[in-house]
């Protein structure tokens, strides 16, 4: 089964977050070793593309092409669009107030084009640092992915 790589285990290792970048490249060893597919959305170019662009004030396309080197960049379809926009009224509806909502709004559109990438490609699990990406899990009642910070076989890289 492929697996999907969210943004902030990209940014991990791009901004060398270490230990955890170090880990993160165990996992992508080991998944490479058991020839499963990784994928991540068009959306993370976007994200790890930022602080290029905002230290050095020139374009820069070093972060895409350290993506797409691990993984394979699915685009937004309108089928990814339609699942995203379920996915976030699921978690709307669990939201007690219209701060809460409001708060949220930013990182939550990312998250839920992230989650439907996921689930269109069928992966059974999404790698993430972001514990608010984690927690979406319980919104959701999804089966058949799996939500889960890096981690090895052999147990949790953190």
């Amino acid at each position: 089964m492929p697996a999907y790589i969210d943004s902030s285990v990209f940014l991990a290792i791009l901004n060398g977050e270490e230990p955890v970048a170090s880990d993160i490249q165990a996992l992508f060893a080991e998944l490479k070793r058991k020839k499963v597919t990784i994928y991540t959305s068009i959306i993370t170019i976007q994200e790890v593309s930022v602080a290029g662009y905002t230290k050095s004030r020139e374009p820069s396309g070093a972060a895409a092409s350290e993506v797409s080197k691990i993984a394979r960049i699915e685009g937004i379809t309108r089928s990814i669009s339609l699942e995203a926009a379920e996915i976030e009224a699921k978690v709307i509806s669990k939201m007690k107030s219209r701060e809460e909502k409001s708060q949220d709004n930013k990182r939550r559109k990312w998250d839920c084009f992230h989650i439907a990438t996921a689930v269109h490609l069928k992966c059974s699990v999404l790698y993430s640092c972001d514990q608010g990406m984690l927690n979406r899990k319980a919104h959701l009642q999804l089966g058949d992915i799996e939500f889960s910070r890096p981690c090895t076989s052999n147990g949790t890289l953190f």
